[in-house]
């Protein structure tokens, strides 16, 4: 299959404690936790593909110029939060197996220290 563009959608919104300014420019970071992906034919020959991100955690927005600005995403809960870090631990360690795999075993883990602890 023969991909054109890879296109990324985000979803969800952030409460932030003070005013953008219409017309500015701002960088944004932000954890993004990933949804859907589908492949949509552009009808000649090639694909876009597209993927949907909700948006997870903290977010920083950046006026040029200026400090950045710390927000929090709404609807972000810890689970996801921890789903976001695991992710980004399993990036940097790069072992080769899936992500899937990895949570699972990262999660079973902590099921099994947290039972340990009650035990």
């Amino acid at each position: 299959m023969n991909i054109n563009e890879h296109i990324v959608r985000l979803v969800g919104s952030a409460s932030i404690p003070e005013p953008l300014e219409n017309g500015s420019d701002y960088g944004i970071i932000c954890d993004v936790g990933i949804y859907s992906e589908e492949d949509v034919n552009n009808q000649d020959g090639t694909f876009n593909k597209k993927y949907k991100a909700k948006l997870l955690g903290n977010m920083e927005i950046i006026p040029k110029g200026k400090s950045p600005i710390k927000v929090k995403v709404k609807g972000s809960t810890e689970g996801q939060q921890l789903r976001m870090l695991l992710l980004d631990e399993w990036r940097s360690l790069g072992t080769g197996e899936s992500f899937e795999d990895y949570y699972h075993k990262e999660m079973q883990e902590l099921i099994r220290n947290r039972r340990d602890k009650i035990e």
